[in-house]
């Protein structure tokens, strides 16, 4: 992959987003609120007349914070969703926490999309998140939203399959893949270990509503051939990826991440 924050390597999957989800304007009032606390009635009447491609950030973003019913309504949010994930791959944001950008496609009804809706929601989850862990987490390209982990539970919340990704993540032995998953469960999941190991658990804030999520990336992490895998990793990264990686993240280095998570998986002291 070109590393250029010009570089947008979904325009293809987006065209396709456009071309599968053909669904009409919505004609009536949309799943919102304008009570003059959460969406402007301005934004919610151009939602419904503006031509998709001139929905702005400031529109979806408002569409997404909004009170709301909690069961979506499937047609009006797959007419937007083309729309939102183009915004996404752009680096915009779609509400104030990136865990929570696609909750809406998760809210709707099970069986609300069809074969292929699905199967093109799962294979662009599958290609970002493929992209995401083959850069190094501190590279910020422009449509780098956020960590690897933060956006895996993004897109189980969005009620995409994870479990490919995961098992194509177990199997790299690039430097930046290794880097990502230290940078995501030193913190996330392993920095329970000092200054006594304990039971381990998924720290994220919205992990906490769901247990599924969880419980598959806690059998994932505890997997003992991943374990190995990782530690095999780690045991290769080169002193320069070290250095580069303490030298963006101060207090990685100041909580010692490389050890912490070595550790963690060996039993055995980084080093």
């Amino acid at each position: 992959m070109k590393q250029s924050d010009e570089f947008n390597d979904f325009k293809d999957i987006i065209d396709e987003f456009y071309q599968v989800f053909t669904y009409p304007k919505p004609n009536g009032f949309l799943n919102v609120c304008t009570c003059g606390v959460c969406m402007d009635e301005t934004l919610e009447v151009q939602m419904r007349t503006l031509p998709l491609r001139e929905l702005t950030c400031n529109h979806l973003y408002n569409y997404n914070d909004t009170a709301k019913d909690t069961i979506e309504r499937p047609d009006e949010l797959k007419y937007f969703l083309p729309r939102m994930v183009e915004l996404f791959t752009e680096g915009e944001n779609l509400h104030h926490s990136t865990e929570i950008y696609f909750q809406r496609v998760g809210n709707c009804p099970k069986g609300s999309f069809s074969i292929q809706e699905m199967a093109l929601w799962n294979k662009f989850c599958y290609e970002y998140l493929k992209a995401l862990v083959n850069i190094y987490p501190y590279e910020r390209l422009k449509w780098q939203q956020d960590d690897v982990f933060s956006c895996l539970l993004m897109f189980y919340i969005g009620g995409a399959d994870i479990q490919p990704f995961l098992e194509y993540w177990a199997t790299l032995k690039t430097p930046q893949s290794t880097i990502n998953y230290i940078f995501d469960t030193a913190y996330d999941y392993w920095e329970n270990y000092y200054p006594h190991p304990i039971d381990y658990q998924i720290n994220m804030a919205f992990a906490q509503d769901y247990p599924e999520f969880k419980s598959i990336m806690t059998h994932w992490l505890d997997n003992p051939k991943h374990k190995q895998h990782f530690t095999d990793c780690i045991v290769n990264l080169s002193n320069d990826d070290i250095d580069r990686f303490y030298a963006k993240y101060e207090y990685a280095k100041r909580n010692d991440y490389i050890s912490c998570v070595f550790d963690a998986l060996t039993g055995v002291n980084w080093r």
